[in-house]
């Protein structure tokens, strides 16, 4: 186990934790797919409010830890939350960030990744 576990962490909703889960879904769905910059309303009990930008960051943080402790080997990563799952999926196969959804898991799902390699002189989209 990583003890890294900050970058394993929920996307923090905000004003809508604790909220119906099928509709906080289908609101941060239509904000994702419009920027990956846009964040749900802040909280007053301090839960973060996270852009999909704010998990890619936690995400590659995650994933430079694990590639400097276990560099060559298969890495099973288990999150709580499918965000966390479907923007580094997204990534990995050069997908902008605002398409993360149609990466979305379902509990207990297991896929193996394989990422696509950009050329250094080409740009990622």
């Amino acid at each position: 186990m990583v003890p890294e576990f900050a970058y394993l962490d929920a996307r923090g909703v905000g004003a809508m934790e604790g909220k119906d889960v099928r509709s906080v879904s289908t609101l941060l769905s239509e904000i994702d797919s419009r920027n990956p910059d846009l964040r749900m309303e802040g909280g007053t009990d301090g839960t973060p409010n996270e852009s999909v930008s704010d998990v890619f960051v936690r995400v590659r943080q995650l994933m430079s830890k694990l590639e400097t402790q276990y560099f060559g080997d298969d890495i099973v990563i288990i999150a709580p939350d499918s965000d966390l799952l479907s923007v580094l999926e997204c990534a990995l196969v050069n997908e902008p960030l605002t398409n993360h959804r149609k990466f979305s898991y379902n509990p207990g799902e297991i896929r193996k990744i394989s990422p696509v390699v950009v050329p250094r002189n080409s740009t990622p989209r």
